[in-house]
This record gives C-alpha cells, sequence and structure tokens, in this order.
C-alpha cells in the first residue's frame, strides 16, 4: 500500500469524541479510526496523546496496528522527570513528542525547559510536534520557529499551520533545504476546512504556496476532523500531482521511516 500519510489524529482512552459540547458522541476506538483509514486511502497515521496520562494507551493502539500507527506521546516541559519520561516512550516505540504551546513555559524559560526535550527528539530521530489550539496561534507559530532555528538537527512540525496566526510562518518560506528553519514542517488540519470557504481562503492558499510543497504534510485532525474534507482542501491549494504528492505522503513517510 502506498496511500496517505496522516500525521495528526487522535484517540482517547474513553473511545468517544465529542466536536461540540452539544453535539452527540461519535465512537473514537482505534478500529473506528483504522476503518475511516481504509476508506479514505490513508496508509498510515500519527496518532497523538492529548494529555500525558494518555501516553499508554497511543502506544498500546499503536502495538495493536503496528503497521498503521505511529505514536507521539506528550510531556510537562516543567516536570523535572520530562525528559526521561520521554526518551523512555520514545524506547518503547514512541515517534515522536507533542507539546502544547499553551502550557510551555514563558519565551524567556524556552531554552532551558524545551530545549533538552527538542535536543533529544533530535538524538533519537523522533519528531516535535507543536500543538495549536485556537488562542495560541501567535504562540505555537513562534515556538515551532523558534525551536527549529535552535535545534536544526529536529524535525519540527507545527500544527494546523499555526491556527489564525499562518502569516507568522512567512519569514520560513524559501528556508526548506538551504537555510534556517530547513527543518520546519507545517501540517494543514483544521485551519485548511475552516478557512477554505471563507474571505480568507487566498491568502492562506498563498501562504501555503509560498510555504511550499516540501514544507507541508497532511493531517487531518481526525475525529475532530474529516480525512476527505480536508484532503479536498489540499487539493485545492493548486499544487501539481507531483507536489501533492509529497505533502500528502513523502515529506512524513522520510521522518517516520527514519526510526525503521
Amino acid at each position: 500500500m502506498s496511500g496517505i500519510i496522516d500525521c495528526h489524529l487522535t484517540l482517547d482512552p474513553s473511545g468517544k469524541f465529542k466536536r461540540e459540547d452539544f453535539a452527540p458522541e461519535i465512537p473514537a476506538l482505534p478500529g473506528d479510526l483504522v476503518a475511516a483509514m481504509d476508506q479514505q486511502g490513508v496508509e498510515r497515521g500519527v496518532v497523538a496523546a492529548a494529555r500525558p496520562q494518555d501516553n499508554d494507551y497511543v502506544l498500546q493502539c499503536r502495538r495493536q496496528h503496528p503497521a498503521r500507527l505511529a505514536a507521539a506521546v506528550t510531556v510537562d516541559p516543567r516536570d523535572p522527570g520530562a525528559l526521561l519520561e520521554f526518551t523512555d516512550r520514545v524506547s518503547a516505540g514512541a515517534c515522536g513528542l507533542l507539546l502544547d504551546p499553551l502550557d510551555r513555559p514563558a519565551a524567556g524559560e524556552d531554552r532551558e525547559l524545551l530545549g533538552p526535550l527538542a535536543e533529544a527528539a533530535g538524538t533519537m530521530d523522533a519528531l516535535l510536534l507543536v500543538g495549536c489550539r485556537r488562542p495560541a496561534g501567535l504562540a505555537a507559530a513562534e515556538c515551532a520557529l523558534r525551536l527549529a532555528g535552535d535545534f536544526p538537527e529536529t524535525a519540527v512540525v507545527l500544527l494546523h499551520t499555526g491556527g489564525q496566526r499562518f502569516v507568522d510562518l512567512l519569514p520560513a518560506a524559501g528556508d526548506h533545504g538551504s537555510g534556517r528553519c530547513r527543518n520546519l514542517l507545517v501540517d494543514v488540519s483544521g485551519t485548511i476546512v475552516r478557512l477554505r470557504h471563507s474571505p480568507f481562503w487566498e491568502q492562506y492558499r498563498w501562504t501555503m504556496r509560498e510555504l511550499g510543497a516540501r514544507r507541508l504534510v497532511f493531517g487531518s485532525g481526525w475525529p475532530g476532523g474529516d480525512i476527505g474534507e480536508t484532503a479536498q482542501a489540499v487539493r485545492d491549494l493548486g499544487f501539481s500531482a507531483e507536489e501533492e504528492l509529497l505533502i500528502f505522503r513523502e515529506n512524513m513517510a522520510r521522518l517516520l521511516d527514519r526510526r525503521g
């Protein structure tokens, strides 16, 4: 199988998901995820733990579906045991670490607390996923750009294109492969669908094309996001078939395959 690789999936130990407080719960078990992947032609996906207490669960999901699912864990960088927790989880099979900018230290403390985690990720060929909840767009983009610049051997993936602050990524445009932040990749999940039929679509589309296909990776945010709808939005960006292959598969395959 040579299908899509989805860099941003979520599974909760409850096996359920609600898009909004008033919405009905939908099933979100590992089997439901794999079925959705099969339906949309997704070969592999990265399941990220939303909370440190979910780390065991996402690793269990990976063990249940080793050919289909990779697992990214999360830690609180202020926890004295965060570095050991992360490295132990990578040794147990995790492919990377999810950082939440709303939980991160102040900018002046980034290097001290996040630095050891970022350095370890590079040493162990693990991904560093920088999350982006809606209020933290600027913090997420700033955090991802700083980490990519300070730790050039670490693969940094910014989720949701930094949310509403996607234009803050323009300093990285044109740098891939030849300059600073060449190790920064940008996931499109969530934001691309929200903006697709909005007045901001052309600005978003132009920014993504400035970043270039070698910088972008496909993510759906399932179950909160729809895999098929997100894939169609990526196609609407107007890249060539060869460029779409990079976005949908090759850019993430290169990173995941480093760990074998």
